[in-house]
């Protein structure tokens, strides 16, 4: 019965488990990056409840809670997370996946508007 206890709960804490293994690649070269990070949270929102970042070969492997298959992202680390940030979805999930880190977005510049004009 000792040893029962341990195993099953064990069990019990990894069945509600999904289990995120793969690399994150630079498009277009296909280059692993490997100054990616994966977070779950969205790493400019509110709150990151956890970030794996990966090796120098891109490689991850964790574990992820299933209540957590909907708040997966990736970004590039050596840029501005808002520039490179991009949401994996559920269906990608698994022990075989390749995420595609694309190039950093343009930042937005703010529309100057005139002030007062004259006549």
């Amino acid at each position: 019965m000792k040893l029962l206890l341990p195993v099953l709960t064990t069990l019990l804490l990894f069945s509600g488990c999904t289990h995120l293994k793969g690399v994150v690649v630079h498009d277009p070269s296909g280059q692993p990056a490997s100054s990616a990070v994966l977070t779950i949270g969205r790493p400019d929102g509110i709150a990151v409840f956890d970030s794996h970042s990966v090796n120098e070969r891109g490689e991850f492997d964790f574990l992820i809670s299933s209540m957590d298959a909907t708040n997966v992202f990736f970004y590039d680390s050596a840029t501005d997370p808002v520039l490179t940030t991009q949401h994996v979805d559920r269906n990608m999930l698994g022990e075989k996946m390749k995420l595609h880190l694309g190039p950093p977005a343009k930042k937005e510049t703010p529309m100057m508007v005139p002030q007062g004009g004259g006549m």
